[in-house]
């Protein structure tokens, strides 16, 4: 087939031993992971294109906060990511040295961003949850576990990682095949902090039956961000089991690439801090006051007919009082760590 292969560091290339089923499969899995990273950096590249009014006003005219930093983070190690991915597509005339410094690179950006969506979705627990001092530590004890579980694993597969440089006749660029079959611990503590949060956060929906009597289980569901929770969670599952299945190469080599994991994350959890911003703005309240004070997931409300007014549908008026909200629309505090 005239395919030429050799490993990034001195070892034998795994192809030289393929039978010609499994280097069919191989490069089926390689090419597949290619059109992945594809369209989820297109995803990705839209959906900024999409947001960037809103990013613009709601965190670049604001006083500087935790949010914002975490926020901007998020948003632009992704776009560095995608940019040092797509040069290792497209670099003409690549060594493996050079190759194997790029995907190291991109690996340690898609640990760090991973990092910092679990720190955006752990605040955002701990601030559904104010009040509640049990489930709060249960949250950030959960956190830290997983960072201090994922650095040493993380440093280990780095380097243990064995890529075979694959050259396809008419292609350019890095086109990896990853060797290593202990890629899946790797998301272990990122799948369990992340289900333990999409826990907790269930319990939220369901725990308030005088909400639940009222408002569908599933509007609840979403207005607590729980999509970005469940997609996150998901996709890092669908990753965990297809990293284990090193015998379909079209299986284990596209969840190899970080391109649907940083996606996804990415994209759902700006998306839920551009929501909280959005609300808050609309209603001319405080993030912080949404989150804390009123906790108005836990009502059954809707938008007035004039802008910032908020009707709230309650039974017991002499045991309901909402804490005093900014007369004027310009009086708009801006939110600490919110939410985030």
């Amino acid at each position: 087939m005239g395919l030429m292969s050799r490993p990034l560091e001195p070892s034998l290339s795994v192809l030289d031993t393929m039978s010609s089923t499994e280097l069919e499969l191989t490069i089926l899995g390689i090419f597949d992971a290619r059109y992945l990273t594809f369209a989820c950096y297109s995803l990705v590249i839209y959906d900024h294109a999409l947001t960037l009014d809103q990013e613009i006003g709601y965190f670049w005219n604001r006083s500087w906060s935790v949010s914002q930093f975490l926020f901007f983070l998020v948003r632009y190690l992704t776009l560095c990511t995608i940019i040092i991915d797509l040069t290792t597509i497209f670099l003409s005339g690549s060594n493996p040295t050079v190759c194997s410094d790029l995907f190291l690179s991109s690996y340690g950006l898609f640990v760090t961003i991973l990092i910092i969506v679990q720190v955006v979705l752990t605040l955002r627990v701990w601030y559904l949850f104010s009040g509640r001092r049990t489930i709060q530590l249960l949250a950030a004890g959960c956190f830290c576990v997983s960072f201090i579980a994922t650095i040493p694993l993380v440093i280990r597969l780095s380097t243990e990682i064995r890529m075979t440089l694959v050259m396809l006749p008419g292609m350019s660029g890095c086109i990896f095949a990853p060797s290593n079959d202990r890629l899946w611990a790797a998301y272990l503590p990122v799948l369990f902090i992340h289900s333990v949060l999409y826990i907790f956060l269930v319990y939220r929906v369901l725990s308030c039956r005088v909400t639940i009597s009222r408002a569908p289980i599933l509007k609840r569901f979403l207005r607590e961000g729980g999509l970005a929770y469940l997609v996150t969670t998901v996709t890092i599952l669908y990753s965990v089991v297809g990293s284990t299945l090193m015998n379909d190469p079209t299986m284990f080599i596209p969840v190899s690439y970080p391109s649907l994991v940083l996606a996804t994350s990415a994209v759902s959890t700006t998306r839920l801090m551009l929501s909280i911003r959005s609300l808050a703005s609309d209603l001319h309240v405080n993030a912080v006051w949404l989150l804390n004070h009123a906790e108005l997931a836990r009502l059954n409300w809707k938008r007035g007919p004039n802008e910032g007014e908020l009707i709230v549908e309650v039974n017991d008026l002499g045991h309901f009082e909402l804490p005093s909200m900014h007369k004027s629309p310009l009086e708009r505090p801006d939110s600490v760590l919110a939410l985030v």
